[in-house]
């Protein structure tokens, strides 16, 4: 019931209205859809042209409990933990009671607003720190994956997180010529429709899997004896 109810959500989404495409949304389960994997792209903010994987526990009684979510990616942001854990007040419980109006749309677009509205006021991740310049270098650096020393004085390791080639890595100043930036932006706008493209065709091919209806199964409860059916 819960599944038929998560996938009829599923459907009624409107995917192109995710942000253009911003937001990917996968079912890594196909029999338990509370499950779910939402990868994000951001195309704005210190994060744009990266790519973060959340994992979102739906909760057996959905939508009216809070669901478990987390950060795959290891990200450097105040209100994300190294672990992947999150301080966000939309998706947790508000003195005890929780909004349960809120549906898995909602729950995808917090998230991505979350990459483009960090809170350095309220910080979970103390590495993190409270000026923004060095805050911005530091996230650029992650990004582009390797060693970072955090402002705590801590050196952590990053995966590299951005879908960009290497080549284009490096942001086009106001001193490049033109046509140079017409084709750095040509380049990355290219990149992330290809991308965007793949991710949603085996979006559409996994729901066509969950269409499809499943052989009945037959439960054999007595089978007779070869010698008995002889002898009718």
């Amino acid at each position: 019931m819960l599944n038929r109810r998560i996938l009829k959500e599923f459907r009624e989404m409107n995917l192109g209205s995710f942000d253009d495409g911003q937001i990917l949304v996968n079912f890594p389960n196909a029999d338990d859809l509370r499950m779910v994997e939402c990868e994000l792209r951001p195309t704005g903010s210190y994060y744009a042209g990266g790519k973060f994987i959340f994992d979102i526990k739906l909760p057996t009684d959905y939508p009216y409990s809070v669901p478990s979510v987390t950060c795959r990616t290891k990200i450097f942001h105040p209100n994300i933990g190294f672990d992947g854990r999150i301080c966000f007040n939309i998706l947790s419980a508000y003195d005890g009671e929780w909004n349960d109006s809120m549906r898995l749309v909602d729950y995808v677009h917090a998230l991505l607003w979350l990459l483009y509205q960090p809170n350095l006021d309220s910080r979970l991740n103390s590495a993190v720190p409270t000026f923004d310049a060095a805050y911005k270098r530091l996230v650029t650096q992650s990004l582009r994956g390797g060693h970072i020393r955090c402002s705590d004085g801590q050196m952590v390791f990053f995966e590299r997180a951005l879908i960009a080639p290497v080549e284009d890595d490096e942001p086009v100043t106001m001193t490049a010529r033109p046509w140079q930036q017409q084709q750095h932006v040509a380049r990355q706008q290219q990149l992330q429709r290809q991308q965007v493209a793949r991710q949603q065709q085996l979006q559409r091919q996994q729901v066509e899997e969950l269409q499809q209806p499943r052989p009945q199964q037959i439960l054999v409860t007595h089978i007779q004896p070869v010698n008995a059916l002889r002898a009718q």
